[in-house]
């Protein structure tokens, strides 16, 4: 018979309930309804005292683990609405993944700075602007459609874009945002952190420069540089809630290695996507 060793849980955009068996256990995952949830059970698994954690957020209610029979243990993810989730069960361990589609309704403008025969700046270990860039907008995308949300891109490949179609294209889109994404540059390598503007007299576009840059703070962890008024021409002529947020340095070689880390690409899309809740 095998055992539960441990039960980790992490509560965020997509939440995470990591369980350690000290042998290899048979699960089977099911949907109830009434209300929603996702039933994990782990057969010939015993031995396990009842186990209840309130979450009451990210559309979760909360968490049981119980002796559903003798020989089965039951973990249940409790919704508020509809949960969707994937399970990574690799040996002893299953990691349980859990999200609702918490950006239903919400449809983004991703612009990717520069691209093409525009490489925008050139920064640390020769790293161009408009590769990063793409690959930021690119993560945001993924995880804002698996939460619920439309997102469209100016670019999706390293092409050359001009500031006009870029503006036609977002006014055209029908998205209730624009997010121009783009690396600051400096000759000095340790200058540093992050930075978003906005049109000066544009409320809206304000409020979500508000919120974008203090999700990026929270995610990164730079240096704060605050809220911009600026006439850049996307922000100035997209008529959308339109926003260009400086993701760090291209230049800062610390900066830039964690930018343009897989980590890092992760810790953009989780930014963007609690600036549009």
């Amino acid at each position: 018979m095998a055992s539960l060793k441990s039960l980790k849980t992490d509560f965020d955009l997509i939440s995470r309930i990591t369980l350690e068996f000290n042998q290899k256990p048979s699960v089977k995952s099911f949907i109830l309804e009434n209300p929603h949830r996702v039933v994990l059970d782990f057969s010939g698994v015993q031995g396990v005292g009842q186990k209840q954690i309130p979450v009451k957020k990210y559309k979760i209610r909360e968490v049981r683990l119980a002796q559903f029979k003798p020989e089965i243990l039951r973990l249940v993810i409790e919704g508020e609405e509809k949960l969707y989730y994937e399970v990574k069960n690799s040996g002893s361990t299953v990691i349980l993944e859990v999200w609702a589609r918490l950006l239903d309704g919400k449809s983004i403008v991703l612009d990717a700075g520069h691209g093409g025969k525009d490489p925008g700046a050139v920064g640390a270990f020769g790293i161009k602007e408009k590769d990063v860039t793409l690959k930021l907008v690119l993560s945001g995308k993924v995880l804002v459609e698996k939460l619920g949300g439309r997102v469209v891109l100016t670019r999706d490949r390293d092409i050359f874009v001009p500031l006009p179609q870029r503006v036609k294209f977002a006014n055209n889109s029908g998205a209730n945002a624009f997010i121009s994404v783009h690396l600051n540059a400096a000759t000095d390598p340790t200058a540093r952190g992050i930075e978003t503007y906005f049109k000066a007299g544009r409320e809206d576009s304000e409020s979500l420069a508000a919120k974008l840059q203090k999700q990026l703070i929270d995610e990164f962890g730079f240096k704060d540089r605050g809220l911009k008024t600026a006439a850049f021409y996307v922000i100035k002529n997209v008529r959308l809630p339109a926003v260009l947020a400086e993701i760090g340095f291209v230049t800062n070689p610390e900066e830039i290695k964690i930018v343009n880390s897989s980590d890092g690409l992760a810790r953009f899309a989780r930014a963007l996507a609690k600036a549009l809740l």
